[in-house]
């Protein structure tokens, strides 16, 4: 069961870099990534971004450059997702943005997207990284297509409550 949760992450975290790659502004979980992961027992998913340390400078080289990033998080969860708020010019960032997902199986993958604001054209990808619905807070390494080292990590804190059956 554990190695098909972090299979199924890891073929979303592909293809999210994939997606990102190719320049798409919208993340998406293909439906093929979600059928490998067949649903047992449901429960309540809260997911917080904390915070990110040593994410990428993105905006160094524009004409304006600054001493960091502009990031902001976005959490996703089976097609759901909401985002923190920008922070101007950080390697370091502190969101304690919380999301809550209601009712999610067991098996499903959290994704977390942290992006360069930019006030000129697209947001820029810093990285990606994937979870499962555990419990718990965990540092995350986000990685990023075509990039060889890690662009920085985020903590995640997760609280999944397993949903009482016999609820109605």
């Amino acid at each position: 069961e554990k190695k098909k949760m972090a299979a199924g992450c890891s073929a979303q975290l592909l293809a999210l870099a994939a997606v990102a790659a190719d320049g798409a502004s919208a993340i998406s979980t293909t439906a093929s990534a979600r059928r490998q992961l067949p649903a047992t027992r449901v429960g309540r998913l809260t997911v917080c971004a904390v915070r990110a340390e040593s994410l990428e400078n993105l905006d160094a080289d524009e004409w304006f450059g600054s001493a960091g990033s502009d990031p902001y998080a976005t959490l996703k969860v089976n097609g759901e997702a909401c985002s923190s708020t920008v922070l101007r010019d950080r390697a370091d960032a502190v969101w304690n943005h919380c999301c809550d997902f209601g009712l999610q199986p067991e098996d499903a993958a959290v994704q977390v997207i942290v992006t360069d604001m930019d006030d000129r054209g697209d947001d820029d990808l810093i990285g990606l990284a994937c979870t499962s619905v555990g419990t718990g807070y965990r540092w995350l390494d986000l990685i990023r297509h075509g990039v060889a080292y890690v662009v920085g990590s985020v903590e995640v804190h997760v609280v999944f409550v397993l949903a009482d059956a016999s609820a109605p």
